[in-house]
């Protein structure tokens, strides 16, 4: 829900006012003017209070430095949405500023018997690089050894939104070990965690193969995440077992919050003399 909740708060982020009055209808432009893009090929327009064509030509996409300019197309989609297309249905991706420009009474805004044709609109987009798109950290890193596999956390370099992909932690053979679902954290918009069905105690070596278009980087999805094989070698001194009882003095046994045991019965890792015990 939170790309969805995102994606409606940046419809309402570029803003035109239509007509000099203070209480002028408005039109929400998308793709953002203010946000670098990638490639520009067609606009959307709304307008709340009605939006139509009104017949007239002459909008473009131009980039005076380049001399280039582009002839735009319009589609009513409904009473409160206009497209603007690249007439051939192209896209242009020549970084630099680009400028929409949209003649005076290009649009009739409103409804009904109220309605006002638009003022001439001049839009400033800049085109930019696109950046290389990937993770930016592992944890805990791929190629490290740990006591127990459990949950790891990708952080990209972007904010995500991800491909729903079944993955499997495979052993030296190649053998699946057990599944790995995706989930993505619900505070920080660039982290995906990825947890195994099982958690993992048994020394070994261990690999998840990641497949490209796992991640993708939002709200430009079709920019995606390469494919990546995580790197893992569990060492086997976390044992786990069924429960611990020690009827002599000679165990000590104390959970992680510091505090000494004598029966161990809810699942927890456990510091038995001095080393760590995984209690299912």
């Amino acid at each position: 829900m939170r790309k969805f909740t995102l994606l409606f708060m940046t419809l309402f982020v570029a803003v035109v006012v239509c007509a000099q009055e203070a209480d002028a209808p408005k039109i929400t432009i998308i793709p953002d003017p203010s946000v670098p893009q990638t490639s520009l090929a067609n606009f959307t327009l709304i307008c709340e209070e009605g939006i139509r064509l009104s017949g007239k030509s002459g909008a473009t996409l131009e980039n005076p430095a380049l001399g280039i300019v582009k002839e735009l197309v319009g589609l009513d989609v409904d009473t409160t949405i206009v497209t603007l297309d690249i007439i051939d249905y192209t896209s242009v991706s020549d970084e630099g500023n680009w400028l929409l420009k949209v003649p005076e009474g290009y649009f009739v805004i409103g409804k009904d018997s109220v309605t006002t044709l638009s003022e001439a609109m001049v839009i400033r987009y800049q085109i930019a690089a696109a950046q290389d798109f990937g993770i930016e950290s592992v944890d805990p890193a791929s190629g490290s050894t740990v006591s127990v596999l459990k949950d790891i956390t990708l952080r990209y370099n972007a904010d995500i939104s991800y491909t729903w992909q079944e993955m499997y932690l495979l052993n030296e053979n190649k053998d699946t070990v057990t599944t790995v679902l995706p989930y993505l954290s619900d505070e920080e918009w660039n982290v995906m965690y990825l947890v195994p069905t099982d958690t993992i105690t048994a020394a070994g070596k261990y690999t998840i193969e990641l497949p490209e278009g796992l991640a993708k980087r939002y709200p430009e999805e079709s920019i995606r995440s390469a494919a990546t094989t995580l790197v893992y070698t569990v060492d086997g001194s976390m044992t786990a077992i069924e429960k611990v009882e020690f009827a002599t003095d000679d165990k000590v046994v104390y959970d992680l919050a510091g505090r000494r045991v004598n029966v161990a019965t809810r699942p927890g890792i456990y510091i038995v003399n001095g080393k760590k015990v995984m209690l299912k």
